[in-house]
């Protein structure tokens, strides 16, 4: 009896949600070797049932070897998927991999990236025994209080030094997926073609970006930290304008195109508008791409921790958007500061004031610091002149880095008095 074409792409994908399946949990699992390795075993061996399910099913696939045979050349000639088959048979026939696992731990304690501790940890190392290893003891002031440890992970065969194994599976998954596509395209019409193939992972220099961060506060811990993106609708900056009465940017004419203080002025405006309305301006950030234009993002951070990993996050942001400048906008506790206590922060400060800032900067260099300081009395707030600022936005070095631009110290704000 004949199988239906779309029961044999049908038994094809389900062998392939397997290994999707297999690969989502080691990723989860990462930082906990037992769990990781089963994982990464049963991925293996059922990236191998893919083609197997497809090949028990070749009498009941019209011309199979003039479809399989130029698949099979170009899969025997990829190396990385030639060592997957040949992993395949090791775990089979004689258990787990030979595996060794690379460490890198560091501290976020700032803006800026400090140095860290590269090492290779046994491969039963678990988070809690590698963070035995970390030297604490040596910590600046205040670092358990506001400081994340970042421990990067990478998992390596020893037969395949160059490559992550996480990246491997990836790609193999994604070469399963094209295979079966065109499986179904070859069952509907007869056409095949060789085409629309993903690209090999690339060999490694540094750590893969899988990381974890412990919180040395308390010992929570996170995979990472996300900024929110905004949608607006046209009833939503109708909204805003009745409750606000100016919306950002709505000063600068149309079809001009801003300069960078024009822009940072304009949302120094409309944020004293929200503040005063509101009593609170959340942290926002927008970016300006000459190809993607404009998108608006928030940050929540709960602690001074936090803040370093989402300004982290969103420097990604920026890379990803092709975020040509960046204005941000937000509430700031200000202090002096005091040589006895140089490293008590503003809000620790018992003569602390508040202030709304305004940091922009763009991808040639340029930075516009403003600053508003302002005092409550009751729910009524009083403002205070709108300066330049001549301090140091450090907060914006993640971003300055993905734009190649030379670290702060080296760069004075500039600007003229509003």
């Amino acid at each position: 009896m004949n199988t239906a074409p779309t029961e044999i792409v049908s038994r094809a994908r389900g062998r392939l949600g397997e290994v999707r399946h297999f690969l989502s949990e080691a990723q989860n699992h990462y930082f906990d070797p037992d769990l990781f390795r089963i994982n990464l075993n049963a991925c293996i061996q059922s990236s191998r049932n893919v083609t197997f399910a497809i090949q028990s099913s070749k009498s009941e696939i019209p011309n199979f070897e003039t479809w399989y045979s130029p698949w099979q050349i170009w899969l025997k000639d990829q190396e990385l998927l030639r060592w997957l088959v040949e992993a395949r048979n090791r775990i089979v026939k004689q258990g787990d991999l030979k595996l060794h696992s690379l460490v890198r731990v560091g501290l976020v304690f700032a803006y800026y990236d400090a140095p860290y501790q590269e090492f290779e940890v046994p491969l039963r190392f678990n988070t809690k025994k590698i963070m035995e290893r970390v030297n604490l003891s040596q910590l600046p002031p205040n670092a358990m209080k506001d400081a994340y440890l970042r421990i990067e992970r990478r998992w390596i065969s020893n037969d395949l030094v160059d490559f992550e194994l996480v990246d491997v599976l990836g790609y193999a998954s994604a070469v399963l997926d094209r295979i079966v596509n065109d499986l179904s395209v070859y069952l509907e019409n007869q056409t095949s073609s060789i085409s629309g193939l993903p690209g090999s992972p690339k060999s490694y220099d540094t750590l893969a970006p899988r990381a974890i961060f412990i919180k040395l506060s308390d010992g929570s811990t996170s995979t990472g930290f996300v900024t929110k993106k905004l949608k607006f609708n046209p009833d939503d900056g109708k909204k805003a304008e009745e409750r606000y009465g100016v919306l950002p940017f709505s000063d600068i004419p149309k079809g001009v195109k801003p300069t960078l203080r024009q822009l940072a002025e304009s949302v120094a405006k409309s944020a004293r508008a929200i503040l005063e309305r509101d009593g609170h301006h959340e942290t926002m950030a927008m970016l300006f791409s000459d190809t993607n234009g404009f998108r608006m993002i928030t940050l929540e951070p709960r602690d001074n921790a936090e803040k370093y990993l989402l300004q982290r996050k969103l420097a990604k942001d920026v890379k990803e958007f092709e975020a040509t400048s960046i204005v941000m906008v937000g509430e700031a506790w200000t202090a002096k500061i005091d040589e006895k206590m140089p490293y008590r922060r503003a809000v620790d400060s018992p003569e602390r004031g508040e202030s709304l800032n305004v940091w922009a900067a763009s991808k040639n260099g340029e930075l516009v610091l403003l600053m508003q300081a302002f005092t409550r009395e009751g729910k009524r707030l009083r403002f205070g002149e709108l300066i330049q600022e001549n301090g140091v936005p450090y907060m914006l070095e993640p971003i300055r880095q993905v734009w190649g631009l030379p670290p702060f110290e080296n760069v004075p704000t500039h600007g003229k008095k509003p």
